[in-house]
């Protein structure tokens, strides 16, 4: 897992962030989802293989072969949090892309799928042993009043590429090869996403989501970012954890590496980093470089281009001594230019030259 990820992840884990995305993705900012309301849920869970014959949650009789050694593998959900609602509770989760994957769907469809596995072998065990399943109840392993938690996850994209891949599982077949005679009822799995450089309006934000969000949107115009920056005095006193992960996301690894010069202590006894001075500094350098780059290469092009000329010159030199012996053992000026690999005009020049002397 990358820089970018670790910190993107932890960076979304802080409740008001968490709870400011949901609302601003679903809810067009309307404060729905209180940080109150969420408790940390992000694991590593494991895709564990189909259940043996017999099993409460396997079907009787079923003696097919599955794939797999019987052993689980682990995945990872980015960020998720468990949201209680009074008596309703959910699962939200965020699934962080730095770049396009054509199978996100699939994946978040994955997740998804694994975190109601995860739910069902919970139910399961309360039961295991107990007696209290009837009839078909014993058969599923749950009760018939037993309800899942339902799972809403949001894949965020924070690259800096136009995403074009999938939106939705149907994204990933051909269906439109089907015929209307042929064509069957396709059970879709659509994706949520939210594209950071595709969006101009990050007003609705009430956290520092606003100011990381709106500079990765310029980040591929440094001009527009550098005015951005420069005229948002809130970019003057970010939070700590909002300068690191803005510097690691534009790239500024610089940055990331000297941020103790930036920052200032508030009278409330909070670090605040002042972004614009980070910046500004950086450009600063990236002048200053660029400047020892082009001396450097400047001199470089002078001695070469020096070193040329002279030995041209000194070729020249060689080539006119050469025609006035051959003019003055008397060659014809034909056989002088094809000896002095030289012009006819050349060797007229210096006959003429040699005459007059």
């Amino acid at each position: 897992m990358g820089e970018a990820a670790v910190v993107m992840q932890e960076y979304l884990g802080d409740a008001y962030r968490f709870a400011d995305l949901f609302n601003v993705v679903f809810f067009q900012g309307e404060q729905v989802i209180e940080p109150q309301m969420l408790s940390e849920q992000s694991e590593r869970y494991a895709v564990h293989p189909p259940k043996p014959q017999g099993h409460p949650g396997g079907r009787r009789g079923d003696r097919r072969k599955r794939p797999g050694n019987g052993k689980h593998r682990e995945e990872y959900r980015d960020v998720k949090k468990r949201m209680e609602d009074g008596t309703m509770f959910r699962i939200l989760a965020v699934e962080a892309q730095s770049y396009v994957d054509y199978t996100m769907p699939l994946r978040c469809m994955e997740y998804d799928v694994q975190e109601y596995l995860k739910q069902l072998r919970e139910l399961r065990s309360r039961y295991t042993g107990t007696g209290e399943l009837r009839n078909a109840e014993r058969l599923s392993g749950i009760r018939k009043q037993d309800r899942l938690v339902p799972v809403y996850t949001l894949c965020l994209y924070h690259g800096e590429d136009t995403w074009d891949g999938p939106l939705c599982l149907a994204d990933m077949m051909n269906l439109e090869e089907e015929t209307v005679r042929t064509r069957l009822p396709f059970a879709d799995y659509p994706m949520k996403l939210y594209c950071i450089n595709e969006e101009d309006d990050f007003d609705r934000f009430c956290t520092d989501l606003r100011e990381v969000f709106q500079a990765l949107a310029c980040r591929g115009n440094r001009q527009r970012l550098e005015q951005l920056i420069s005229s948002d005095p809130a970019y003057r006193r970010l939070p700590a954890d909002t300068a690191a992960v803005m510097a690691v996301l534009m790239g500024f690894w610089e940055l990331t590496e000297n941020m103790e010069y930036y920052v200032t202590i508030e009278e409330s006894g909070e670090e605040r980093y002042d972004m614009c001075k980070a910046l500004m500094d950086l450009r600063a350098e990236e002048r200053s470089i660029g400047q020892e780059i082009g001396q450097e290469i400047g001199q470089e092009i002078g001695q070469h281009i020096g070193q040329q000329i002279g030995e041209q010159i000194g070729a020249t030199g060689k080539t006119v001594q050469i025609v006035r012996n051959m003019i003055a053992r008397g060659y014809k000026n034909e056989d002088i230019c094809a000896i002095a690999e030289c012009g006819e005009e050349l060797v007229q020049e210096i006959r003429e030259e040699s005459h007059d002397i």
